[in-house]
């Protein structure tokens, strides 16, 4: 939902308190995937990722404005982009071999259908990312359970 860059560790504590706030009482979300798209377009392509729609997007974006100005409001920087649902696929490497990227591109411009993956959302977590020589990797510093 949102990419935080550095933070400390008091302030993990923080953001888990205004997920809490913001995504108190929610239940499930029902969403499901629409499109492939590239970030940040096709000149310069870095991410691979999938659209998201269905029964509770609306309520996704709310609820994510709503986290975002709570943590504006304690002092983290306000994304000045607009938040677009989506789901990322992989990034794309710089020194990717041009006839693959250029297969990559040609395969999300003419696949412009929904995917219709349906799924639920059952937890709102902080990642923390690592980067290293082998690439990115993911830890869950904290998550907020959705009821059922």
């Amino acid at each position: 939902m949102k990419f935080l860059g550095e933070i400390r560790n008091p302030d993990i504590n923080l953001l888990l308190n205004l997920i809490t706030i913001a995504f108190s009482g929610d239940k499930l979300l029902y969403l499901s995937t629409t499109k492939l798209g590239i970030f940040p377009n096709h000149k310069k392509p870095h991410t691979l990722w999938m659209g998201m729609g269905g029964l509770n997007l609306s309520e996704l974006i709310h609820r994510q404005d709503y986290l975002e100005n709570l943590m504006a409001d304690n002092g983290f920087q306000m994304d000045t982009h607009k938040y677009i649902p989506h789901l990322t696929i992989g990034r794309i490497q710089k020194n990717i071999h041009k006839s693959a990227l250029n297969k990559l591109l040609k395969y999300v411009e003419m696949n412009d259908f929904d995917m219709n993956i349906h799924f639920e959302i059952k937890e709102i977590c902080l990642m923390k990312s690592n980067m290293d020589s082998k690439g990115v990797s993911y830890e869950t510093l904290a998550a907020y359970q959705l009821s059922i």
